[in-house]
């Protein structure tokens, strides 16, 4: 697994579910891998192990990637308040989040009307 995914920093994702996993593995490794012969295993807020099936022909071995779970305003509502104040109402509809998913407020939430 080594020599196919070099970069095991993944940076920032919004879930820790294989299919975002898989999704980020493959960009940031310029890849296509063939995940039916792969097991993304002990998968936490913040790494997973690939490991190759017993029966895989192209895969041999495993290999930890490291990730940050960071979600974007898509993933939340929210709403405009007077004096330019925002309020996270919580997360979209369809927006499942990880365990250990963390919402970081910055003062770029801000927004003036006009």
């Amino acid at each position: 697994m080594e020599d196919i995914v070099i970069n095991n920093q993944l940076g920032n994702v919004i879930q820790s579910t294989a299919q975002v996993l898989e999704d980020a593995i493959d960009t940031k490794n310029n890849v296509k891998i063939d995940y039916s012969q792969i097991i993304i295993k002990d998968i936490s807020d913040t790494s997973a192990i690939l490991s190759a099936k017993t029966d895989s022909k192209d895969y041999k071995g495993d290999i930890g990637v490291n990730f940050k779970i960071q979600i974007g305003l898509d993933q939340l509502e929210y709403q405009y308040n007077e004096g330019g104040a925002t309020t996270i109402l919580g997360f979209a509809p369809g927006f499942v989040p990880s365990y250990g998913t963390n919402i970081v407020v910055s003062t770029s939430l801000y927004h003036s009307e006009g």
